[in-house]
């Protein structure tokens, strides 16, 4: 809306309620967006170690769980599936179950770092008696 005041055009800057919180579900839409990039790109990561390690177990789960992440966000990406609980509740349960795996996964690559790093540290006591 443009407002002439003394032969100057004015923008008027005021903003509805409406386009506030349009403003704000744009930004919270970016934001989750970004954060199932984040999740997609970790869980890729864990499956390419996973494969590396030679885990069949976990290089299932993961690729089980991606599968399932992509076919329910590209099912949001067409439809107003979230909105409901045939969609929001499975597909946060793929969410929660994909950050349980990676949670787990870290903990076991830590147990056996520190197993591998103790059995070092007992080899080397074990060579200084004997020498």
């Amino acid at each position: 809306m443009y407002f002439n005041l003394n032969g100057t055009a004015f923008v008027a800057a005021r903003f509805s309620a409406t386009q506030d919180w349009m403003l704000f579900g744009q930004g919270l839409s970016i934001g989750c967006t970004a954060l199932n990039m984040v999740f997609a790109i970790r869980m890729l990561n864990a499956q390419r170690r996973a494969v590396q390690s030679g885990s069949q177990f976990w290089g299932g789960l993961n690729l089980w769980i991606l599968a399932c992440w992509v076919a329910t966000f590209t099912n949001l990406s067409f439809d107003v599936y979230l909105e409901g609980p045939q969609g929001g509740i499975w597909f946060w349960s793929i969410i929660g179950l994909g950050i349980a795996a990676l949670r787990i996964q870290a903990h076991e690559t830590r147990q056996s770092l520190l197993w591998s790093q103790s059995k070092g540290a007992e080899a080397l006591k074990i060579g200084y008696a004997s020498a």
